[in-house]
């Protein structure tokens, strides 16, 4: 009887295992989801940051506010080649406004 119960508790800890395994290696990781949120707003930005695509599901709010306001200024001209903001294309871009 105890060695019954000691491999049924054995061969459950061994399919958790395994189960978590693989649940793990299927679920995408946080900065997977962000390089695919990233992508997908370079190819369409939304007119409201509400309008959120479905591969940013997943990004917390504020990741996602900084993901969608760093493509509107991409989107600008206001970031150098580097991807930081330069703020001389910002004013030029504004006062020709």
């Amino acid at each position: 009887m105890r060695r019954r119960t000691i491999l049924i508790i054995a061969v459950a800890v061994i399919a958790a295992g395994i189960a978590f395994t693989v649940w793990r290696i299927n679920t995408p990781s946080y900065g997977t989801i962000a390089k695919d949120c990233a992508r997908a707003l370079a190819k369409h930005l939304p007119e409201s940051k509400a309008e959120k695509p479905s591969e940013c599901d997943g990004l917390k709010d504020d990741d996602y506010m900084a993901l969608y306001m760093n493509q509107t200024m991409a989107n600008e001209g206001w970031l150098d080649e580097n991807g930081d903001l330069d703020e001389r294309k910002m004013l030029e871009n504004t006062l020709n406004d």
